[in-house]
């Protein structure tokens, strides 16, 4: 495969040497890392082993095949030309952009071919020619999976001119979501320094996943039924501002024969975009890109640490932790809370996903939302935004036990720990305290203000309940060290039948503190027994022993 793929690229050396490229260097380059893809974990791919990461790509490819299926059957029932071909170049940017940059960041800023590549006379252009050139390899790949079926739809229905036509805006749409992620790369490893431009890169990963997840449940619902098939639209003076409605422009004027300033200038712009653009990455950016790379990876010695603990933590954990080994344990999961990017990447978005779940739970019925929205307060929903915290705090709880560095956790066996019960409620409380607070906090402040004090007695007793089927949550799993456990441990996602008694517990207190609700005075009368189980559990957590401990 790899010898077919350099064969391809070799089709267009002519290229590479109008750009300055040195074809011989760049294709060794690029052959090289196409081999060094195949012991490279993909994201999204958990159960990767040795030997079997192609098994891996081909899985993630089927997903997004059965992405591409759904979009031919948006772009065979949509009667508007112009809607179906906006929505589907804008999906496909948005997809190869996503992938590109939660994929294939690490491989666009990668150093780990520094000490071997930058001694040598390659020059800026052949360097950033190969590692774009390997990212084309593998987007391609991502693209036909994305794309195929939609293209299939759109040479029945369409016939075979505009599906001709309909390749080429797909490879021009691939092109521009190259381009725009590189370009934006280039400028900020040019003005912004490697911590910096890992933090953005990290926050945008999590953002654009938040986007999707919301796009994806809120936007349909907001919609009414006939506005696909019921709305036309006709290109004006603003498309020229929406590079999705380039393409979908440049095929119209073959689909209906139109051809006007608009047409015009939005088939101009997706021609002409992507060589204009990657004309000046290699002239202006590229001259600086090995000089970039080359302080990537290099550590400033003299520069102060940075203290990621905010006040509000450092106040709490002299109040809620013990001195010793219970405040150190605090101490280290609140920081890598803080600092490790890979354990935000996991959690932020589990937390945009209650937010937008509890959207479409609340906002789900048949009324409208503003006519939802006015009634809420006669509704019992607040009693599933109180008790859908515990998802979050259940997601971080199982990540932070998780690190690439964890054969660093034979700290834990070498100290003089004699309770490591303590280590267990130390990394307990810091997620509490750096997670559960706040979005409780943002909870209650919602509830009061549409419920009023009607929600003040289910928010007390709900947050005892969350804390204690937390701790419910630490006796009935596996018990492992903070930052301990191996990324692709056969054990890390817990075992199945306790993941469901554990969810079974939450589900039957959320419906009993319900059912509580609907007897004077209820929720008061149960809450010494809630309060008593609370601190049994925590004293049960805090006795666990060595035997207790699951070491991975």
């Amino acid at each position: 495969m790899i010898a077919f793929l350099i064969r391809f690229i070799s089709l267009f050396k002519w290229l590479y040497n109008w750009m300055g490229v040195d074809f011989q260097q760049m294709k060794t380059i690029v052959a090289t890392k196409l081999l060094m893809d195949n012991r490279r974990h993909v994201v999204g791919a958990t159960s990767q082993k040795d030997g079997n990461v192609n098994a891996s790509f081909i899985g993630v490819m089927v997903i997004y095949g059965i992405l591409g299926l759904f979009f031919s059957y948006i772009i065979y029932v949509i009667p508007s030309f112009l809607i179906s071909m906006t929505m589907y170049h804008s999906y496909l940017i948005l997809m190869v952009s996503l992938t590109l940059v939660s994929d294939f960041s690490s491989v666009l800023l990668d150093t780990s071919d520094n000490t071997i590549i930058l001694p040598r006379p390659v020059s800026s252009k052949t360097l950033l020619a190969a590692r774009v050139t390997h990212i084309v390899i593998y987007l391609t790949q991502i693209t036909i999976a994305l794309s195929l079926g939609a293209l299939v739809a759109t040479f029945i229905k369409f016939g075979w001119v505009i599906g001709f036509l309909l390749m080429i805006t797909t490879i021009l749409s691939l092109l521009f979501a190259l381009i725009l992620t590189n370009g934006l790369y280039l400028v900020l490893m040019r003005f912004t320094s490697e911590e910096k431009l890992k933090n953005i890169i990290n926050y945008f990963q999590i953002a654009m996943t938040f986007l999707m997840m919301g796009a994806y449940q809120i936007l349909p619902r907001l919609m009414s039924k006939n506005f696909l098939e019921d709305s036309s639209f006709v290109l004006t003076w603003w498309a020229a501002l929406v590079p999705p409605m380039w393409m979908a422009g440049l095929l119209d004027i073959f689909y209906s024969s139109t051809v006007d300033s608009v047409h015009v200038v939005c088939a101009l712009f997706a021609i002409g975009f992507s060589v204009v653009a990657a004309f000046l990455m290699s002239k202006f950016f590229s001259s600086t890109f090995s000089e970039k790379l080359a302080d990537l990876g290099t550590t400033n010695v003299a520069a102060e640490p940075k203290q990621n603990r905010s006040g509000f933590l450092l106040g709490t954990r002299n109040i809620i932790t013990t001195q010793g080994i219970e405040r150190a344990s605090f101490d280290l999961v609140s920081a890598a809370l803080a600092r490790d990017r890979k354990l935000k990447l996991k959690i932020y978005p589990s937390i945009g996903s209650i937010v937008i779940l509890a959207v479409v739970v609340v906002f789900n019925g048949k009324e409208s939302f503003q006519g939802t929205l006015n009634n809420l307060s006669n509704l019992s929903a607040h009693i599933f935004l109180i008790y859908s915290v515990f998802l979050v705090i259940q997601t971080i709880m199982t990540q932070v036990c998780i690190s690439d560095y964890f054969k660093a956790g034979w700290v834990f066996n070498a100290a003089p720990i004699n309770k490591p019960g303590l280590v267990l409620l130390g990394s307990w409380k810091a997620v509490l305290a750096s997670f559960f607070v706040p979005i409780y906090g943002v909870i209650t402040v919602f509830v009061v203000l549409i419920w009023k004090t009607n929600g003040v007695d289910d928010l007390i007793f709900g947050l005892v309940a969350n804390i204690f089927v937390t701790l419910i949550t630490i006796i009935v799993s596996s018990k492992h060290f903070p930052l301990s456990l191996e990324p692709n441990a056969k054990n890390q996602a817990g075992n199945f039948v306790k993941v469901i008694l554990i969810m079974m517990i939450i589900g039957a207190i959320g419906f009993g503190h319900y059912l509580l609700t609907k007897v004077e005075y209820g929720l008061w009368i149960s809450f010494p027994l809630i309060i008593g189980l609370t601190y049994f559990c925590y004293a049960k957590v805090k006795a666990s022993t060595w035997s207790q401990i699951d070491l991975g």
